[in-house]
């Protein structure tokens, strides 16, 4: 008999999928099987994601059958759901953590069980082709407390057909095996957890202030010859010394932990015209930068920060190196050479391209790894800092990122916390990067962006509910650190044209809001450069700018008040020219409206915040009168209420929270406009349930005097479009604005398009 050649390389997949979980650090248990002495059911859900779309695929026999396997060996009943009973919930439902909580309601099991995979294919070698499974295990009983595992598998499949179902049943049998032992672990009772494994995150008191080290002080009078001051593209003599000596400015205003650009050795001379001062053009990973200061003098800036109660945080760049850096020499082999990313939506270019150019290391080679381990392992232990920046994050495989944040989360021990840079505005991308990936924060760019737009070109203040509203997308939103600019974006005060009222509302906003702020060097002095050089100048140290006052006058505010740190928000009213919050602590609440119109607006506060005492004012100019809050026109108004009684607000702040995900019956429907001779006329926007912009997967209205369709959504701020799906499959976006509108605690129930829409042809 003639054996396939499929039949043949499977087992060499599963092979090659064990040794690449024992390559990560993974050991497939051997231990005795832990055998309930009764039979208990257990409630098994699989969740199947695309790793570059936001869908749930059905998992499919194979996988389900091993895991089922494995189940009953240890005396469990699987109760299994049909794949349509969870389908459309977890895939608006993103967070991990939201879905596990979910399978509570969906069985009386005793036990339950979630497994999430998330395939992503990497390149073909071989003529064959590699695919990524990252896997995160729930195991828990009713009521209690959970077990939680993440890993990724490596797998090859045979044909270029072949896509995540066939990746995932690869990789099944590492699946089972760690499944095994998590199943072990809960029925001896040993080690539950509460919370996501591997999790640190920042003090939600917390503020970060970003220097650039060579662009913020000069403390040493031998500066290198070759700085120039006059050129933009120079080094220009800042070092750590000049740092240390300027930490009082940096904590008179309130902020507890310092992020430094890279400290590495840096390249020295421009490239492709651009000056290599910023430090993310590293030579050598393993040295720090004499213009900087040796690394005694880092170990002085540590333990002065410690001294003063405040944290160090390290930036380190692990993607690149910089042109001609002697390891590309030294190692050819470590990087890929596949030139520069061309485009930035493609998996395979974003990761194995080189970045603007830069040497592109090749973190899968197991010595490349071991490399880069070793280099970060040691700056933890010569330097003792907080925690590390990670740079550059999606242009290096998840794997890589799993990996290497569990492994330096276990060397650095409690409190040790990651910072990653997912470069993408979008909320539904950025919390489908960042759940699982093992960064205790992210970047918030998707808000960044809205208050750009918002604040300083005039976009519907709504939008910053829009993104607000997609909060409910990530495991811990309150892990985001937020920030209005930074080195690589446009600063504020250059993208508000120069108008300081409009760059204080937007700080209003950022220090209102959830998450860790963060600011960079600068702001406060109103640097307004909007490009490489430009929005990396040099640090004015003139007489103080009034932007310093406010930055204190508000991060005291939010040291001091716990709805500013963790108050749940909110949502009471958003259109074009209006949006409005409260967030709602147990003993007060911050309440704030933003109004770009042209009149001023009488804003009437939910009836749940009417028990509060007198208002003190963090922002604005409005006035709160019985309940009704007046914003000035062009205004954003900050304030807060404190409950009539301590913990008055107590019992509003836990429906809040218990409600956030609870749907609310919205029905779309006009009687004016409607669908054109053969095609179809859709909502889409903003919302999962609404196509997450993409006219494919928007809502369907039916009917064609009066189109009409009905929706589950939770509370929050929505943005819409109308759009017209031709019989060719084509679609055409009605012109103008999106639309917006609000789900209410209470639910809304209709949604009246008439209006301008997308009209039909003559």
């Amino acid at each position: 008999m003639v054996l396939s050649t499929r039949r043949l390389l499977l087992p060499l997949v599963v092979l090659l999928a064990v040794f690449g979980l024992l390559a990560l650090g993974g050991c497939l248990s051997r231990a005795a099987v832990v055998r309930l002495t009764t039979p208990e059911r257990v409630l098994a859900v699989w969740v199947l994601e695309p790793a570059d779309r936001p869908e749930v695929l059905d998992a499919g026999r194979p996988a389900r059958s091993r895991v089922g396997a494995e189940l009953t060996r240890r005396n469990f009943v699987v109760e299994e759901l049909p794949f349509a009973r969870t389908a459309a919930d977890f895939t608006t439902r993103r967070s991990s953590a939201a879905r596990y909580a979910a399978l509570e309601s969906l069985s009386d099991a005793p036990a339950r069980l979630l497994i999430e995979a998330r395939a992503q294919f990497d390149a073909q070698l071989g003529g064959r082709f590699r695919w990524s499974v990252a896997v995160r295990l729930w195991a828990g009983r009713r009521g209690a407390a959970q077990l939680v595992d993440s890993f990724d598998v490596p797998v090859f499949l045979e044909y270029a057909h072949e896509r995540e179902r066939e990746a995932l049943d690869a990789a099944a049998p590492v699946v089972a095996s760690r499944l095994g032992a998590l199943l072990d672990r809960l029925i001896g009772g040993s080690d539950l957890v509460a919370a996501v494994a591997g999790a640190n995150p920042l003090p939600v008191d917390d503020a970060i202030y970003f220097v650039l080290v060579d662009r913020f002080a000069d403390g040493d009078a031998d500066a290198a010859p070759d700085t120039d001051r006059a050129n933009p593209h120079a080094f220009h003599g800042g070092d750590l010394r000049g740092l240390r000596a300027r930490l009082d400015h940096i904590q008179a205003m309130g902020f507890r932990t310092v992020w430094l650009s890279p400290v590495t050795r840096s390249r020295q001379q421009p490239f492709l015209g651009f000056g290599a001062y910023h430090g993310y053009w590293p030579d050598d990973l393993l040295a720090s930068e004499p213009r900087f200061g040796d690394e005694a003098e880092l170990v002085l800036l540590a333990r002065e920060l410690e001294r003063r109660g405040m944290r160090l945080l390290l930036d380190l760049v692990v993607n690149h190196v910089a042109p001609d850096a002697p390891l590309v020499a030294e190692h050819p082999d470590w990087f890929h050479h596949e030139g520069p990313v061309a485009d930035f939506d493609d998996p395979v270019q974003r990761i194995r391209g080189e970045l603007h150019g830069l040497p592109d290391l090749a973190q899968e080679r197991d010595e490349v790894y071991a490399y880069l381990l070793t280099m970060a392992r040691g700056w933890i232990a010569r330097v003792r800092p907080a925690g590390f920046r990670l740079d550059a994050v999606k242009h290096a495989p998840d794997t890589f990122w799993r990996r290497f944040t569990t492994d330096l989360h276990a060397s650095a021990g409690p409190g040790f916390f990651l910072l990653g840079e997912i470069l993408d505005g979008d909320p539904a991308r950025l919390a489908h990067a960042a759940n699982g990936s093992g960064f205790d924060a992210v970047f918030d760019f998707p808000l960044a962006a809205a208050m750009k737009e918002v604040f300083c070109e005039g976009a519907a203040p709504a939008q910053l509910g829009v993104v607000l509203a997609a909060d409910r997308g990530y495991d811990a939103s309150t892990r985001l650190v937020t920030l209005v600019d930074n080195h690589d974006l446009p600063r504020i005060m250059g993208a508000c044209g120069g108008n300081r009222a409009r760059v204080e509302q937007a700080l209003a906003f950022l220090f209102t809001a959830r998450g860790v702020p963060s600011v960079a060097y600068g702001t406060e002095a109103g640097l307004a450069g909007l490009a490489d050089p430009d929005n990396r100048a040099s640090m004015p140290w003139a007489a103080p700018h009034p932007l310093r006052a406010a930055i204190t006058t508000l991060l005291a505010a939010r040291h001091a008040h716990p709805a500013l740190q963790t108050g749940v928000p909110l949502f009471f009213a958003a259109s074009p020219t209006l949006f409005a919050y409260a967030r709602v602590s147990e003993h007060e609440a911050a309440v704030i409206g933003i109004n770009s119109g042209a009149a001023p607006v009488d804003l009437r506060l939910p009836a749940a915040l009417d028990g509060h005492g007198a208002e003190t004012t963090l922002h604005g100019a409005g006035e709160l009168t019985g309940g009704v809050l007046r914003v000035p026109a062009g205004e954003l108004v900050a304030l807060l209420l404190p409950a009539a009684e301590r913990g008055g607000f107590a019992e509003l702040a836990a429906q809040i929270a218990a409600r956030a995900s609870e749907p609310h019956a919205v029905r779309f429907h006009s009687s004016a406009q409607a669908a054109c001779r053969g095609e179809a006329l859709l909502v889409v926007g903003s919302a999962p349930e609404l196509g997450a912009w993409r006219p494919e997967a928007g809502l369907l209205l039916n009917g064609t005097a009066a189109p009409t369709a009905t929706v589950a959504l939770p509370a929050g701020v929505i943005a819409f479009k109308l759009v017209r799906r031709t019989a060719d499959g084509s679609h055409a976006w009605e012109p103008g604005p999106n639309r917006y509108f609000l789900v209410a605690p209470e639910g809304r129930a209709d949604v009246e398009l008439d209006g301008a829409g997308a009209k039909c042809p003559s």
